[in-house]
């Protein structure tokens, strides 16, 4: 299939599986019949088009996956699976052990509750069984999870596994326990919905349990130096998409999982195998190769290892935020943060013009911290629409006895599955300003609701957003929050696809440095941070904003104006070309 129609194809495909960005990605690498395509705003790649269902259960179930006779001739259609998996048994025995040994010093030096017998451990995609051996090995009891039903002839007699057969990725697959850690070794980029799959991984966890995952790493260095020679590339027949370590966090933060340690992965290999290996990627005559093998006859069978940093293993944590001393503890940050009206009345003044003797609905409304700013700074009305009817009665005792309470009314709305009641209250009382403080960040799929938002709104309506700035500052602080991101410049220019962006200013710096110092402080004291915050140092963030304006490096806050052109869906196109 040509370019062309491969196009014409993608432009009906549905929203980045990471981000949700709508909009026509970017060509990255080219084959001859396929191509991988690249998210603009989150990075992730993808191969397109994708084997169907039917081509990916054939080559999975089929002996020649794990001894694929054809694998070094340098053809793409035959790259897939592995030239004798098992020739290297020792190496990877080897490997998977180190790998198996950390995961029990990660729950180990945890808060996981610790356990009367061993921990549970779960492997997808466990192939034999090798993983399984070690890590029983360590002191885990084990199970794994496998497609290739005639995997399991090979698999060890002497040191026998439990191997449940069944695809994973089926809804219809039910896990009849609960694990401590499960493992996904070179596997998330082989399903259909790597979504999914981790959010049925977090569903089998215990709380706190551990979830690793090892797959290519597409932003590293080597990786994007190698191209499309990189081997993983390549696998046109079974790697669908390819993760960087931004967007990994991004997918495991969006299904309650907090990450911990990533770093780069290597491997041991038989000298004669990585040189088939290099002789592959750079389309080297295997007779050159023979001549150089030749030259370490007696080391040809020898093991090295090696790193070149194209690989990552990820470990990541269920989020155990439910414990309560946290919300405790979330709850008194934002009740310090709250009570302080300059604050809000500060960021809101950046908006002001927009907002002047128009009626506002205020998304998140919360107990009105932000309402009564709005209406300070020119607003002729406020309609607060807020989820939680607990908020809405503190907003309402808060301006019961207040001169502008006639200017203000609350309503309980679920936004994000309310949206066509959002539109009929918008007709009713005649707004043309949406407007949120600190709550997209909330949203899972905060790219769905600004289309929703983009569709309620006239022609010529605005949505404005006061927003946590600076993913680089994402951490504990965050997830005690409830947040899903942080937004830089670049989400707000793609997220907000199709509106056009007519404002935005970065501010907060002392609130930033003050964030980033607080990041991976799993104990932090936030009432006490805001409270330091608020009274000392919130004056000086006001004069840097001042002094310094829309040129600060980094900011705590980021504040969005964007307008309705009423042409949906020629903005993301016209930008990404």
């Amino acid at each position: 299939m040509d370019k062309f129609h491969h196009e014409k194809r993608l432009s009906e495909r549905t929203s980045c599986l990471v981000c949700s960005y709508p909009g026509r990605p970017r060509v990255k690498y080219s084959f001859q019949n396929h191509s991988i395509y690249q998210c603009p705003l989150c990075n992730l790649l993808f191969l397109y088009p994708q084997p169907t269902s039917q081509e990916l259960h054939q080559l999975y179930n089929s002996e020649e996956y794990f001894f694929n006779t054809h694998f070094y001739t340098g053809d793409n259609d035959v790259i897939f699976g592995y030239a004798d998996y098992f020739a290297e048994r020792f190496n990877k025995q080897k490997h998977f052990g180190r790998i198996a040994a950390q995961c029990l010093q990660v729950l180990l030096k945890s808060d996981h509750p610790k356990r009367q017998g061993r921990y549970k451990l779960l492997e997808v995609g466990c192939g034999p069984g090798f993983f399984l051996e070690a890590a029983r090995h360590v002191g885990f009891e084990v199970q794994g999870f496998e497609f290739n039903r005639k995997i399991l002839r090979f698999r060890s007699k002497k040191n026998s596994v439990p191997i449940q057969i069944g695809d994973f990725e089926s809804p219809g697959e039910e896990l009849t326990q609960q694990y401590d850690c499960i493992v996904m070794l070179d596997v998330i980029e082989h399903f259909r919905n790597p979504s999914a799959v981790i959010q049925k991984a977090h569903k089998a966890l215990n709380p706190g349990g551990l979830l690793v995952i090892k797959t290519v790493d597409s932003g590293a260095v080597t990786s994007r130096i190698l191209g499309k020679r990189l081997e993983d590339f390549r696998r046109l027949r079974e790697h669908l998409y390819f993760f960087n370590r931004e967007n990994m966090k991004t997918l495991l933060r969006q299904n309650q999982f907090s990450l911990g340690q990533t770093k780069s992965v290597g491997h041991t290999f038989r000298i004669d195998h990585l040189l088939n290996r290099i002789a592959l990627m750079y389309s080297m005559p295997l007779g050159r190769l023979r001549a150089l093998a030749g030259l370490v006859k007696l080391f040809a069978h020898k093991s090295v290892y090696l790193n070149p940093h194209t690989k990552m293993i990820v470990y990541a944590r269920k989020n155990t935020h439910a414990v309560k001393r946290i919300p405790q503890r979330t709850q008194r940050g934002l009740t310090t943060m709250n009570s302080s009206s300059v604050y809000y009345h500060y960021h809101i003044g950046f908006i002001s013009e927009y907002i002047q003797h128009q009626t506002v609905m205020e998304l998140g409304s919360g107990n009105g911290s932000a309402t009564a700013a709005l209406l300070e700074n020119g607003a002729r009305s406020v309609i607060g629409a807020e989820i939680n009817p607990k908020l809405i009665a503190s907003a309402r005792q808060r301006f019961k006895n207040s001169a502008l309470i006639s200017k203000i009314d609350f309503i309980q709305l679920d936004i994000e599955k309310e949206i066509n009641r959002l539109t009929k209250l918008m007709t009713e009382y005649g707004i043309e300003i949406i407007f949120s403080f600190n709550f997209l960040e909330h949203v899972r799929d905060d790219v769905a609701l600004i289309h929703s938002l983009y569709d309620a709104l006239p022609k010529g309506g605005y949505l404005i957003s006061i927003l946590p700035s600076c993913d680089r500052l994402f951490g504990k602080l965050d997830e005690y929050y409830g947040h899903y991101r942080r937004y830089d410049i670049k989400d707000i220019r793609y997220r907000y696809d199709p509106f056009d962006m007519i404002y935005h200013r970065r501010c907060g710096l002392i609130k930033a440095l003050g964030w980033m110092f607080n990041k991976r402080n799993s104990k932090a004291q936030l009432e006490t941070y805001w409270d330091l915050y608020t009274s000392r140092f919130f004056g000086l963030d006001q004069k840097l904003d001042n002094w310094f304006g829309r040129f600060l490096p980094c900011g705590g806050t980021l504040v969005a104006v964007h307008r309705k052109n009423g042409h949906k869906g020629q903005v993301a196109e016209k930008r990404v070309k």
